[in-house]
């Protein structure tokens, strides 16, 4: 007949103890604790940039409203002459390809691609 194998379990105690388990765990949480304070950092840098960036914008469009008094950005004259001259109207094929931007993903913004 065939023979009756039992298993025995070891104590948890005995593959790690309660003091080598808080170690692994402690050290486990610091550098959970410290990646995430990293990409806070990164995040808030980067909002910082795009918040410049929006600030240097709005001042360049105040300027040329201002210069040449528009009310709306459809009567500035630069466009106006590029549309004369370059583009023959607004969404061309021209017009798409030199003032629309595309999108870009920019999935290296984040080290870890989060």
């Amino acid at each position: 007949m065939s023979e009756v194998k039992t298993y025995v379990e070891k104590p948890a105690s005995a593959v790690i103890s309660r003091r080598t388990f808080l170690k692994i765990f402690g050290v486990g949480v610091a550098v959970t604790a410290l990646g995430a304070y990293k990409l806070t950092d990164i995040v808030l840098q980067r909002n910082k940039y795009i918040k410049l960036r929006q600030r240097a914008q709005y001042q360049d469009d105040k300027g040329v409203r201002e210069r040449y008094r528009l009310a709306v950005s459809h009567q500035n004259p630069m466009l106006k002459r590029f549309y004369s001259e370059f583009a023959t109207h607004p969404l061309s094929e021209t017009s798409e390809s030199l003032l629309h931007t595309g999108y870009a993903p920019r999935v290296k913004t984040f080290p870890m691609g989060v």
